[in-house]
């Protein structure tokens, strides 16, 4: 990431380094490693890999080793049951009942 792209420094101002790496990493389509994360959420990979290493703790995201390298993606139980929770917010027990 460049950082000179307009709204970095906002992102960077308003908000953890905590939350930028959950963002990064609950969004990635493909197994990320920390070095990656840490580029593109603006964090030393040191930090980087201390916030993915609670988030796993937390079952938000999955650790995989390819190669030597550990890589991060998110937990597809977690991602459906974050969804779940969603649909039940918006539409109720009853209103998924009936969809």
């Amino acid at each position: 990431m460049v950082d000179n792209e307009p709204g970095l420094e906002a992102w960077k101002e308003h908000t953890s380094a905590f939350d930028r790496v959950r963002s990064v990493a609950e969004a990635v389509a493909q197994p990320r490693s920390a070095s990656d994360i840490a580029d593109e959420t603006l964090v030393a990979e040191n930090t980087a890999r201390s916030h993915l290493k609670r988030l796993v703790e937390m079952s938000v995201l999955l650790k995989t080793d390819r190669g030597g390298t550990t890589l991060y993606t998110p937990d597809p139980l977690y991602v459906r049951l974050r969804t779940l929770r969603e649909l039940l917010e918006e539409y109720g027990h009853d209103g998924l009942i009936g969809l």
